[in-house]
């Protein structure tokens, strides 16, 4: 690991200028995106680039992780409501549910919850269908980013990433851009997240 430049921040100490922002930090042991609950440090890499180490939601501090700022950190994801199914388009960069499965058989696949997880996809089709009384019946048909598996899922899975960035700018192919958040503050004089 390169040398780095460690700077603690006691962790019971409350940031003011954090209290409105919304994160989320992709995690090196799945490459799922999780959404932070604190920031607990930060250092500066030889390289000059800026880690975090994260504490995410719901997780332990057995489960804190260092953290890219420019690839692993981002605004968060927003859940959609049934009646903004149309702000999908195709080629948008979304958060999406992804269920593993374990295959007992060629023909029964066992689905494993204990894997899911969110992972960013490019929306490539969208089939629209009329809403019923359970809601938004429409079919969103997702590329994820890692290995390129393509599935159809419903809006309950999918999560938007805000406007500035949500559009592909490969025309549906993964770019290192797609983490980078365009949200900025200052965390003990370091300018955060670039």
């Amino acid at each position: 690991m390169p040398e780095a430049y460690d700077n603690k921040v006691n962790a019971d100490k409350k940031v003011s200028n954090l209290s409105e922002l919304a994160f989320e930090a992709k995690s090196l042991k799945d490459n799922a995106w999780y959404d932070v609950a604190s920031f607990l440090t930060f250092r500066v890499l030889c390289t000059g680039e800026l880690e975090v180490r994260v504490r995410f939601a719901g997780f332990g501090k057995e489960d804190d992780e260092w953290v890219n700022v420019k690839r692993g950190v981002r605004e968060r994801s927003i859940p959609l409501e049934p009646s903004e199914c149309h702000k999908v388009k195709v080629g948008d960069l979304v958060l999406c549910f992804q269920l593993s499965f374990l295959f007992t058989s060629m023909t029964y696949p066992l689905e494993r919850e204990d894997h899911a997880v969110y992972c960013d996809a490019y929306v490539v089709e969208i089939q629209r269908k009329l809403h019923d009384i359970r809601g938004c019946r429409c079919i969103f048909v997702v590329r994820y980013d890692h290995g390129n598996s393509e599935e159809k899922v419903q809006l309950g899975r999918i999560c938007s990433r805000p406007a500035h960035y949500s559009r592909s700018p490969l025309d549906i192919e993964a770019g290192p851009t797609q983490y980078h958040s365009r949200s900025t503050f200052d965390f003990q004089g370091v300018k955060f997240p670039f």
